[in-house]
């Protein structure tokens, strides 16, 4: 998407209000943010910007003036953060584990899932499931019925292609899903991938670190 504002390469503005490290960010298209230009008193044309931190808070920008226009308390650091749009709300992994969906109007907690006391490491949204990785090592997939998540599967048991239990589990770092198929990086040198619904994880051997 074209930047709204006129590069220069220059600053343009510093956001400045978290007081703890920015850990999380979500820039919403003209189109999706022009839903709230009414709630928040922005122009039809700005773009918002969503930032969360490990200060346990999430805020609002508008990338047109730089000006602050809404921040939520979570009482929780967060780690990682996606914007489901067409449910209007937004998803944060929290270092201690949870998992929780927030109206980004009222800033209301919706609903909340505490899979493992482990801090969550990365979230995905595709093909209607929501995917969070953790440093227990394991991928869990969510879904969300009637604004509320439900835990679907956690990566407990699963098996190598030769058929082996798959012992490996170490602090998952990076990931990406691609339809039925997880990506991750943990604490090894490969990257791995698992299909969730066969139970089946395989290697990618590259990396020497």
């Amino acid at each position: 998407q074209t930047c709204a504002l006129p590069i220069s390469k220059t600053e343009i503005r510093s956001l400045g209000g978290h007081s703890g490290t920015v850990s999380a960010l979500v820039l919403l298209s003209k189109d999706i943010s022009s839903q709230f230009s009414t709630a928040f008193e922005i122009e039809n044309d700005d773009q918002i910007i969503i930032s969360a931190s490990q200060d346990c808070s999430i805020k609002l920008w508008s990338l047109k003036t730089g000006r602050m226009i809404k921040s939520i308390y979570t009482f929780n650091p967060i780690n990682c953060m996606i914007y489901l749009a067409d449910e209007k709300l937004l998803i944060t992994g929290m270092g201690g584990g949870k998992i929780t969906a927030w109206d980004i109007i009222t800033g209301d907690e919706i609903s909340s899932v505490l899979p493992s006391s482990e801090p969550v490491t990365g979230l995905e949204f595709s093909e209607e499931h929501i995917y969070s990785a953790s440093e227990d090592g394991y991928i869990r997939v969510l879904q969300l019925r009637d604004k509320q998540l439900h835990l679907l599967y956690v990566s407990e048991t699963i098996r190598t292609r030769d058929g082996e239990i798959w012992e490996g589990f170490k602090p998952i770092r990076a990931m990406s899903v691609l339809k039925k198929c997880v990506y991750f990086g943990d604490e090894g040198c490969n990257i791995k991938v698992l299909d969730w619904k066969k139970g089946v994880v395989h290697k990618l051997r590259n990396h020497t670190a």
